[in-house]
């Protein structure tokens, strides 16, 4: 593997047609440079680990119940990539940010082509996914992840009515310095007025 590494070829290439599932495992890599690629491009509708496996076209990458371990800098790059703009962070209930890991339940992605574009290649499935890093400040009880404050945050909330969507946000902004991405997922009753003493404005949404 550290041969593959070191000439930045892939440890692992599938051909067209083949699907690999990856289940019940942890992936260290904490000394690979640019794990999920280059992280200036890295998208969730993107999002793939090229130095590890190459995806291409018309091939799978089943990736379960796998946590992935990045060294700390590499996952606040990470956070700062992904929550750059609404391109990079689409409307996706099955990823959220929270206590500075990337927690994906169920996500699906398309890794890099040939030439290194992002999304032409083959399908990348994540399911329940963690991507982490180890706490190298803390001596006794070191907790994984990012500390506060988050660079972002984002989670799926269901719905329900504006105090639950004020509850998640204000959590969320609490500790968190930049952006916080809610994905609303059932109906919400968004009232003229709260019972806090706030209103809510007519807003516009591309969809």
């Amino acid at each position: 593997m550290a041969y593959y590494l070191s000439t930045g070829q892939p440890v692992l290439a599938l051909g067209p047609g083949q699907q690999l599932t990856m289940t019940a495992l942890s992936l260290n890599m904490r000394d690979v440079v640019e794990p999920l690629g280059p992280l200036w491009s890295i998208s969730l509708p993107t999002l793939a680990p090229p130095r590890i496996f190459r995806v291409p076209v018309e091939a799978t990458l089943v990736l379960q119940d796998v946590t992935i371990i990045v060294m700390n800098a590499t996952l606040q790059s990470l956070f700062l990539s992904l929550c750059s703009s609404t391109d990079r962070w689409p409307y996706t209930p099955g990823v959220s940010l929270i206590k500075g890991a990337v927690v994906i339940s169920s996500h699906d992605s398309h890794a890099r082509g040939p030439d290194g574009s992002p999304g032409g290649g083959g399908v990348v499935r994540w399911r329940n996914v963690t991507i982490t890093c180890p706490d190298e400040t803390a001596v006794v009880n070191p907790k994984p992840g990012l500390r506060r404050p988050y660079p972002c945050s984002a989670a799926a909330v269901t719905g329900g009515d504006a105090g639950e969507l004020r509850a998640a946000s204000a959590a969320m902004l609490r500790t968190t310095q930049g952006p916080v991405y809610l994905a609303v997922t059932g109906n919400t009753s968004l009232a003229p007025n709260s019972g806090s003493g706030g209103s809510f404005r007519t807003v516009i949404a591309d969809v």
